[in-house]
């Protein structure tokens, strides 16, 4: 069975991320994870141009894994098969 697509994920569409920077107070920061490598660039290409978020990475760029986001079972068997996992934390301004 394929897997669905990220579209499912509407967090990330601009305008439930206009309701979640207006949510964070500033300086508070914002941490998205995905294993799909498409939506890992649409999502940094939207975030990016996002008005009030700063990506902690710099533009256009993905964070490590952070140490405090656990490794699942299913992140690490896909790194085992040579999937990659792309983190992107915010900050708001």
């Amino acid at each position: 069975m394929a897997k669905k697509a990220p579209s499912q994920a509407p967090l990330r569409q601009p305008e439930r991320m206009a309701i979640v920077t207006r949510s964070l107070k500033q300086g508070g920061w914002f941490h998205t994870a995905t294993d799909w490598e498409h939506y890992a660039f649409w999502m940094v290409e939207v975030l990016d141009g996002f008005t009030g978020l700063t990506n902690q990475a710099g533009a256009v760029h993905f964070t490590d894994r952070p140490d405090f986001r656990p490794m699942t079972k299913f992140e690490r068997r896909g790194i085992n098969s040579g999937h990659g996992v792309w983190d992107l934390i915010y900050i708001k301004d």
